[in-house]
């Protein structure tokens, strides 16, 4: 499943892409900025707007010089409509309970790369970073128990495998220290899960 637009997975075409970003606002949009934000062409955002208005589901609305468009949230499938918007949300939501549950507890759970930045496809992994507690061994079976079931239920839920990129606190730390390539990726577009924010480099090392 492309986890940055999952509603292409039940409604692959122009209109899942226009009504989700309808459902995603309260103001009326025009078919040039709909098409803008969908990345479709204005000429296909407009054929499905029109189609979409004659089902009832998407309200047209004369603004010379344009029409304005929104969501029916009256209509029968308008919480379908919303259900799709929120599934990279509901994806977050069960990641987040799933890492609740653990014990032990990661110090620090985030999701990065193409999935967080939402600019993922059929193919991308859910790159998931997990942080270990220093008295935590990495051989723990309760530990790798858990990640087994984590990666597993990713794929449940979305299609798609999971890639865990695991550290222990100190070894975390220490490439921080280092400026890591690795880690200015990480901070660039992950989205907390679990546990404490990415510690900073230490004061120490800053001031070397």
């Amino acid at each position: 499943m492309n986890v940055s637009a999952p509603q292409r997975s039940i409604a692959p075409g122009t209109e899942g892409d226009v009504l989700v970003e309808l459902a995603a606002v309260d103001v009326p949009r025009s078919g040039r900025q709909i098409a803008e934000r969908t990345g479709r062409s204005h000429v296909a955002a407009s054929r499905a707007l029109r189609q979409l208005a004659e089902q009832g589901l998407v309200i047209a609305k004369s603004h010379p010089p344009a029409i304005l468009y929104s969501l029916n949230r009256d209509h029968i499938a308008a919480p379908v409509v919303q259900a799709m918007a929120d599934l990279r949300c509901e994806l977050l939501r069960r990641l987040r309970e799933h890492f609740e549950r653990w014990s032990p507890a990661p110090s620090h759970a985030s999701l990065f790369g193409s999935t967080a930045r939402r600019d993922s496809n059929e193919q991308s992994d859910v790159d998931l970073l997990v942080i270990r507690l220093d008295d935590v061994d990495a051989d723990d079976p309760r530990w790798e128990q858990q990640l087994s079931e984590i990666s597993d239920d990713v794929y449940r839920w979305t299609g798609n495998h999971a890639q865990i990129v695991e550290f222990g606190e100190s070894e975390f730390r220490g490439l921080i220290d280092e400026d890591h390539p690795t880690i200015a990726s990480i901070r660039a577009d992950s989205v907390l899960l679990a546990g404490r924010r990415l510690p900073a480099r230490s004061a120490r090392r800053r001031a070397t």
